[in-house]
């Protein structure tokens, strides 16, 4: 009886093992119809252990089965009436020579199957097709001298430079689409309304031309500060204002808190004879704690340059807090706790410069407005 447990046991291990073998193999790929990826697994696994059966037997069934059926998708869809047709015959070209270039590195494989020739004219021609057609495309939208039609001839010019490199003007079609459906958006100096303090949003500005340059680089959006706009003479499409309508700098609070505090069992002498005597050590502690605030809103507003009117207008709040502790006590400093000790080594601070505590509450007004811009600009 234990003999036949063991037996199964045997039995079960090694049907594990082989269906694991099978997998690295590409045999259950093979069965399931994904011949590409069952080449890819044999050919993976011939490189490692060239003598493997299972992966053997899978290229020689999966590698000509995977060419027959890219062959008959690129037949089909020369048949068919896809207006971009000729991109999937290019990507259909590009995985059979894709599976021939990875078995022409495997020694053991090129002794087991018939290479395919690779697609080379075949694939050429295709992609000169393709690129014509999205070429072809891209000149008919960009006539309708439209911004959406534009941006849409502009990913034609880039992907026709991508079948064939340098493909007749497409760069140049491609910065003209470009200038013909970008928005251009005029941001105006930055106003802080004070009487009080001489500050400065210089710090808040580095902050947002960073993130409008990163901006520009995956959109079609161009901003433009007023000063150079004037200069280059450009006609905006919108304006973006800013201005911190309504802040406080340094509102000071202090709060005190005394409490008397004891600890017992402490040593608080000694007999005449040398034992210690134990007592209650006792002190008043008092913790002070002071807290300056500082918060303002940016009144955040884009206007159509055309018509004037307000396309969006929000407030953006922000706060920023400093404190500061320190304590001192009367009595017995055994009483307090090692926390409170060090606390009364500390002294009261000065607050930070009103120039910083304004620049402390500029920082969350900054992360509300990068995604205020991202969510207004994503419709254009």
């Amino acid at each position: 009886m234990q003999n036949l447990t063991i037996s199964i046991k045997l039995t079960l291990i090694v049907s594990i093992l082989f269906l694991i073998n099978a997998c690295n193999t590409g045999r259950k790929a093979l069965q399931k119809g994904q011949y590409d990826l069952a080449v890819q697994q044999a050919v993976k696994r011939l490189q490692s252990k060239p003598d493997q059966a299972v992966a053997i037997n899978t290229l020689q069934k999966a590698y000509p089965m995977a060419v027959d059926l890219h062959l008959t998708h690129i037949k089909e869809a020369k048949l068919g009436n896809d207006f971009f047709k000729w991109e999937k015959i290019v990507t259909e070209y590009e995985q059979i020579n894709n599976l021939t270039e990875l078995i022409k590195h495997c020694p053991t494989c090129l002794n087991k199957v018939a290479l395919s020739n690779k697609f080379i004219p075949e694939l050429y021609e295709a992609k000169q097709k393709a690129a014509e057609i999205r070429y072809d495309r891209g000149i008919q939208l960009l006539n309708e001298k439209k911004r959406e039609s534009a941006k849409q001839a502009y990913f034609d010019f880039e992907k026709s430079g991508q079948f064939i490199p340098e493909f007749r003007d497409a760069k140049e079609k491609m910065e003209e689409a470009y200038w013909l459906a970008v928005l251009k958006v005029v941001v105006e100096p930055i106003v802080i309304n004070s009487n009080t303090y001489k500050l400065s949003a210089e710090y808040f500005q580095n902050q947002l031309n960073e993130y409008m340059n990163s901006y520009e680089r995956n959109s079609f959006i161009k901003f433009y500060y007023a000063e150079d706009a004037e200069k280059q003479k450009i006609i905006p499409d919108q304006i973006l204002h800013l201005s911190f309508d309504d802040f406080q700098v340094g509102q000071t609070y202090v709060k005190e808190n005394t409490s008397d505090i004891s600890k017992n069992n402490i040593e608080v002498g000694q007999t005449t004879d040398k034992k210690p005597i134990y007592g209650t050590a006792k002190a008043r502690f008092t913790r002070m704690q002071k807290t300056v605030t500082s918060s303002g809103i940016l009144d955040f507003k884009i206007i159509d340059w055309q018509s004037k009117n307000v396309l969006t207008q929000e407030k953006l709040g922000g706060t920023y807090l400093w404190n500061c502790e320190w304590a001192f006590f009367n009595g017995d400093e055994r009483a307090l706790t090692r926390g409170e000790l060090a606390l009364t080594a500390q002294r009261e601070q000065l607050p930070p410069p009103p120039q910083m505590m304004f620049t402390g509450f500029t920082n969350p007004i900054y992360t509300q407005f990068v995604f205020k811009i991202r969510d207004f600009y994503k419709r254009y």
